[in-house]
């Protein structure tokens, strides 16, 4: 009621703050709630401290919203912004991606609300068969899973972007073993993070994938 007094009274060009929008709301409630944000957007100026993924508005990133990551730090409280570069990545692979769609879907949007560890991986085969591969070595990885994969191996150096801008400096990546070139590229521009390639070409071994005949679509 808080929220929906605030934005009734608002009037165009005022700035309306709000903690934490998404406490005791049902997921379909918080998604309602984000659309309604947007709505009220357009002319005055919404600015939300969120732990919600639901109140992350991929879209927006290309109608000017700003995103900021604050960290706590035994040096105080830092913030980190995402550049126009890194909103333009995400707007890029987020949009009309058909292939790949969930590559910052629920997810992934996690990412903002990480505290660090973050693996990034080629696709979801990578996501769900690394953590089968550690259970069989009994190997414990506390880390996480970026999403269900870059959607790529030539997507994961536009994620480090997105990672270095929120701060993140504990970061690794593991590519197949023919995408020696890419994990290179990946070294030169982000030193600072951990890139490794597996002794074989794919995560799994999988068949000739056969020609399709064309299909009219709709």
């Amino acid at each position: 009621f808080s929220i929906v007094d605030s934005l009734y009274d608002s009037e165009k060009g005022n700035v309306v703050v709000i903690d934490e929008p998404e406490l005791s709301l049902h997921p379909s409630l918080q998604k309602r709630l984000k659309n309604l944000l947007l709505h009220f957007a357009k002319d005055r100026q919404i600015v939300i401290s969120t732990h919600s993924p639901y109140f992350v508005d991929v879209p927006s990133f290309g109608a000017g919203a700003q995103l900021a990551r604050v960290v706590a730090t035994e040096a105080g409280t830092k913030i980190h912004q995402l550049s126009s570069e890194s909103k333009a990545i995400i707007h890029k692979l987020a949009t009309n991606n058909i292939y790949n769609p969930h590559v910052f879907g629920l997810d992934a949007r996690e990412l903002f609300f990480l505290d660090e560890n973050v693996i990034l991986t080629e696709g979801q085969e990578d996501v769900l068969l690394f953590p089968r591969i550690f259970s069989q070595l009994g190997v414990s990885v506390p880390d996480v899973f970026f999403g269900w994969g870059a959607g790529g191996a030539g997507n994961i150096i536009q994620i480090c972007k997105i990672l270095k801008d929120l701060g993140f400096s504990k970061v690794s990546a593991v590519f197949d073993g023919d995408k020696k070139k890419e994990a290179e590229e990946c070294r030169g521009n982000y030193p600072e993070y951990f890139f490794v390639c597996i002794p074989a070409k794919d995560i799994r071994t999988k068949k000739a994938r056969k020609s399709t005949e064309d299909v009219e679509g709709l």
